[in-house]
């Protein structure tokens, strides 16, 4: 391997600083995954970061898109275009079924390695979608964590007209998706994951007092509401995290805290 090829400790250091970030937003699946993709084009270089789930749901069929989070286009038209390729035209592009078909828990590489150039811009997937979107040079990554079926992606991109990603880059994604992937679900919330942000804001408030150790009156005087409206309150949560008492909730609750915060 060429010395310009490999990583550098100040490259390493920087993915090392941005999964510690990431997990300490680790209860909150959108806030954790736009920093890392935020994150990602800084240290790899590129303009547009695309990360999130698929479900395989079967062993030679395509995979279906279960959530995703894009940014860094250049214009609200371009990432129209990008959502019509996810919605429509991603499952069938012959670069992208080559590419998940792959074996193996962490799949990284470039487009260069799933089609040739002359492949590719004689493609439908460029001429249709990739080209009026704006983007060109493209890197992606598969982690597959328990269960088998579910995989995290990210796939980055530059500007039609910039260099092609090298071994480097595909390295530090590689190095980055490895240890990104094997928290979600442990100290990052995968997409199924119940979150305090998908509760209005006063049942968060009551779920913060909950935790602190109130009971249904002490929360009431504190928030300044009555007993009944917190009751209704508590049962939202309950429903919300699918447990049956303020013990369950807090085991919940513990196993996040500790992956965030490990042994400590």
């Amino acid at each position: 391997m060429a010395r310009s090829e490999r990583l550098r400790l100040s490259e390493i250091r920087d993915i090392s600083r941005l999964i510690g970030e990431c997990r300490e937003l680790g209860p909150n699946p959108i806030a954790w995954r736009r920093h890392y993709l935020e994150g990602l084009t800084k240290i790899i270089g590129a303009q547009v970061a695309v990360g999130g789930t698929w479900r395989m749901t079967s062993s030679d069929g395509p995979p279906e898109l279960h959530d995703n989070l894009e940014l860094g286009f250049a214009s609200e038209e371009q990432h129209a275009i990008w959502r019509t390729f996810m919605n429509d035209g991603m499952v069938s592009a012959n670069s992208f079924r080559q590419f998940a078909s792959r074996p193996g828990r962490l799949i990284t590489c470039t487009r260069k390695e799933v089609a040739t150039d002359r492949e590719w811009y004689r493609s439908p997937e460029y001429q249709n979608y990739m080209r009026l979107a704006g983007v060109d040079a493209s890197l992606a990554s598969f982690y597959r964590p328990q269960p088998w079926n579910i995989a995290s992606a990210v796939t980055i991109h530059r500007p039609i007209g910039e260099a092609q990603f090298g071994h480097r880059e595909r390295k530090l994604l590689e190095f980055a998706q490895s240890e990104i992937g094997r928290l979600i679900g442990v100290s990052l919330a995968g997409p199924d994951e119940p979150s305090e942000f998908q509760l209005p804001p006063r049942v968060q408030q009551t779920l913060h007092c909950l935790l602190e150790g109130d009971g249904e009156r002490q929360v009431a005087s504190r928030l300044g509401i009555s007993p009944e409206t917190v009751h209704q309150y508590v049962k939202v949560i309950y429903r919300h995290y699918s447990v049956s008492s303020r013990a369950e909730l807090l085991a919940h609750w513990l196993r996040f805290h500790r992956g965030m915060h490990g042994d400590q």
